[in-house]
């Protein structure tokens, strides 16, 4: 064994034991919970899961009017890379917002960003010397108005989370494990393959949307147009992007796939751009004792002058296993290629540990072994763990 997998095998046994340690302090386990049926497959008469954009965009018909709630989630944790040789203490979200209705048919949607992240951090360009990154301390993520008057048809108007692919929606108290992919990272969370700043899924624009359940079926469908331009809340040109997904499931099987197209302004000349994202999933990883979830993403982007397109993929594969109630281990592999027409690809095993607590509380342990074919570096070694604690005070 090489003296990096010694190390290695050392991060994660000792972190693995500090989790370990402190999920069976804070919850012990009796004998009825160390006894239940360790394997049960998702039913097949299971209810559908929730589209997101419902879960984002549209309050319950039975809560009354006006109401406001303060919500959000607060993510404390550390981190540990081993490239970057140094661990830290840090937020990976702080995020209180608002939610409610202003009449029976119009709700409100308001989330900030208050952790040092993706979302949070731009790069200023130094054409003299290197590029700087500039921390805008709270930025707004969300803040839209949701128009329900047509039959079958909410329209949500302003900056929002777009519905392209699976991973890049899913809410953070749900999510499970702690590390986006990479393909997620660079093809929907950035505008153009080629741009240094986070969009964070986010748009500014208009969209209708809407998910039809009977029994143990469903669909939804989910088109805008919005100015592709991230978080700065302003167009770069007179285009418009076109965010298109539709889904649809059948008890515990999903399968779901959007496009996206637009144009981006690099240097005064616009650019053509398009994406597309198939997702299929067993199960439900927010609550089945096994699940299985798959995710593939495509971006291509035309470039200046004679240049050919510039094309990138990626794809994920992921299980989770509860042998009890309180506890999940998660196993992920993607692989992501930033050029398809040169043989180099960031690979990724993931292994995620999660105890569940009380009031929606979880506490993840994720380890993850980046290796980079084609690139000529030396693999990656990354510890990260993370107490999620979302809260819902209701106001009126």
């Amino acid at each position: 064994m090489t003296k990096i997998s010694v190390r290695r095998a050392r991060w994660f046994s000792a972190a693995c034991a500090a989790a370990a340690c402190a999920a069976f302090t804070a919850f012990p386990v009796t004998a009825s919970a160390a006894t239940t049926p360790s394997f049960n497959l998702p039913s097949m008469n299971e209810a559908p899961m929730k589209a997101w954009p419902m879960i984002y965009g549209t309050e319950p018909t039975t809560e009354r009017s006006p109401s406001a709630r303060i919500f959000g989630i607060i993510q404390p944790g550390y981190s540990y890379d081993q490239v970057a040789g140094h661990s830290t203490v840090l937020f990976y979200r702080f995020r209180p917002g608002l939610r409610g209705k202003l009449t029976k048919n119009i709700n409100y949607y308001f989330l900030p960003e208050f952790a040092r992240n993706g979302a949070t951090l731009d790069y200023l360009t130094n054409p003299s010397g290197p590029s700087s990154k500039f921390f805008h301390g709270a930025r707004l993520l969300d803040g839209s108005v949701t128009l329900n008057q047509i039959p079958e048809v909410h329209v949500q108007i302003g900056q929002m989370l777009v519905p392209f692919a699976w991973e890049g929606v899913v809410g953070a108290g749900g999510l499970p494990w702690i590390n986006y992919t990479d393909g997620t990272v660079n093809i929907f969370y950035k505008e153009g393959l080629s741009d240094s700043t986070i969009n964070a899924g986010r748009e500014m624009g208009v969209m209708a949307f809407n998910q039809f359940v009977a029994g143990k079926r469903s669909w939804d469908y989910e088109a805008g147009w919005f100015n592709g331009n991230g978080l700065s809340q302003t167009a770069a040109n007179r285009a418009r992007d076109f965010i298109g997904h539709l889904g649809g499931s059948y008890g515990p099987f999903g399968l779901a796939g959007g496009v996206w197209t637009g144009t981006e302004t690099v240097a005064g000349t616009n650019l053509g751009r398009t994406k597309f994202a198939l997702d299929a999933r067993y199960g439900n990883y927010l609550k089945d004792s096994f699940w299985i979830w798959g995710e593939y993403q495509h971006a291509d982007d035309e470039q200046a002058g004679a240049a050919p397109n510039l094309k990138a993929q990626s794809w994920f594969v992921s299980g989770g296993y509860r042998p009890v109630r309180w506890l999940e281990a998660v196993v992920r592999y993607s692989s992501y290629q930033p050029d398809t027409s040169v043989g180099n690809y960031v690979n990724m095993t993931s292994v995620v540990g999660t105890v569940f607590g009380s009031h929606h509380v979880r506490y993840l342990l994720e380890y993850d072994h980046r290796t980079f074919p084609g690139f000529g570096k030396r693999s990656d070694n990354r510890v990260n763990m993370e107490i999620s604690v979302p809260f819902s005070i209701s106001l009126m």
